[in-house]
């Protein structure tokens, strides 16, 4: 499912990505960022954590870069960089003619953003960019590091993305450097979930995706020896077999027998009550008055 996203088979509104610091998702996130390239006649990669290494490995004419990493409380006061409490929405409606063809946006790093305004500005900040263009919505990449954030924020950010990526760490005997979570929500509310496998290339190609499931199919579990939780202990829980065959042949009351007559009870009993002096009893029969 991770190819079928990249390449646009699976349509997405927003993309979310997570990693954190044992299993990062740059490598992932740039691949991403190269077939969204493929894809539209513009892609614009927002930057608030690596402006120079990715216009260097992404540079087509495709790609628009809009640096909001180098100066980003503009203490340089350039016009070419902005900063991290800029309104993103509105850079965008004053910069970026967004009306005319749909376009794909990149976040490579929400965590600033959260990190300089909150998560509901964050939030807001998505929605608003899926729905600049009018006639047709854009395709938005974000990137969360989750560990940076408690789990409530991760989970707002699951609630209005559409597909998200959670990266893993791969398995040890695995020839795949990468390893990851999906799940995809389809407009037809279906959800596909998947743990996938894959690499990626020098050239930011994702290859090498198979599932986690298909790796481990055609090894057998070994069987576990059943463990007595009965044994070791200073008294007996378990009974012997003769114990066993006297509780069997026990008659209890009520239940009929082989020739089908109930079990009768030897003897009888009767019940003997013996009233406290703070009771009201009422020798009188209180149904006298009815005629039956």
């Amino acid at each position: 499912m991770l190819y079928r996203l990249c390449n646009g088979e699976e349509g997405f509104r927003i993309l979310l990505i997570k990693d954190r610091i044992n299993a990062s998702a740059h490598g992932l996130l740039k691949s991403v960022t190269k077939y969204l390239t493929q894809r539209y006649e513009t892609t614009h990669l927002m930057c608030f954590e690596q402006f120079n290494s990715d216009s260097n490995d992404l540079a087509t004419s495709r790609l628009v870069i809009h640096d909001f990493y180098s100066n980003p409380l503009n203490w340089k006061e350039t016009a070419s960089s902005h900063k991290y409490t800029d309104d993103i929405v509105a850079y965008f409606k004053d910069n970026v003619d967004t009306d005319k063809t749909q376009c794909a946006i990149v976040i490579d790093s929400l965590s600033q953003i959260i990190l300089h305004q909150n998560t509901a500005h964050a939030c807001q900040v998505l929605e608003r960019l899926v729905t600049l263009n009018k006639d047709s919505n854009n395709e938005v990449v974000a990137l969360l590091h989750e560990d940076l954030h408690d789990n409530s924020v991760a989970k707002l950010f699951e609630h209005i993305a559409s597909t998200i990526i959670t990266m893993r760490s791969s398995p040890k005997n695995s020839s795949q450097s990468h390893c990851c979570s999906l799940l995809h929500k389809k407009p037809s509310g279906k959800i596909l979930t998947s743990n996938e496998l894959f690499s990626i290339s020098e050239t930011y190609e994702v290859t090498d995706v198979q599932e986690m499931h298909l790796l481990f199919s055609t090894s057998k579990p070994s069987e576990e020896t059943q463990i007595d939780p009965t044994a070791n202990l200073t008294f007996n829980l378990s009974l012997t077999q003769k114990e066993k065959q006297d509780r069997k042949d026990v008659k209890l009351p009520y239940i009929k027998d082989n020739i089908g007559a109930e079990v009768k009870l030897l003897g009888s009993g009767k019940i003997f009550y013996q009233p406290d002096d703070a009771d009201d009893i009422d020798e009188e029969d209180p149904d006298d008055d009815l005629d039956i």
